[in-house]
């Protein structure tokens, strides 16, 4: 909805290690080390090791494959188009959280004490 912060840098994420990934029938919370969270409140897409196409997890979410990335560090993070963030990990993985609502929040962003609404 709101897209992220022109000044935004992706690179925060380098490094970073996915420590757990919870949800619930409408959000997906990805915490990654120094206390870094993702809650996902849109659809997200993602390809975890082993697997040959994307998969796409949409609410209301029953279940999900993403904690075949807990453990994983992400080498290369981008933005797509000023709203999506892409994170990349060994094996050819990835995770695409998305901003496609046109209405409300699609994630929110927590790096320590400042929260990004997305």
């Amino acid at each position: 909805m709101y897209g992220l912060p022109i000044n935004f840098d992706a690179n925060i994420f380098l490094g970073r290690q996915i420590e757990s990934i919870t949800y619930a029938s409408n959000v997906i919370v990805i915490s990654l080390d120094l206390g870094i969270t993702f809650s996902v409140e849109s659809s997200l897409d993602y390809l975890p090791v082993g697997v040959e196409s994307n998969l796409t997890d949409a609410f209301p979410l029953t279940s999900t494959r993403l904690i075949t990335f807990i453990g994983n560090v992400i080498i290369k993070a981008i933005i797509v188009e000023q709203k999506d963030i892409m994170l990349f990990f060994e094996g050819n993985s990835w995770i695409a959280i998305k901003d496609d609502s046109k209405y409300y929040e699609s994630y929110k962003i927590k790096i320590g004490e400042t929260e990004i609404v997305v």
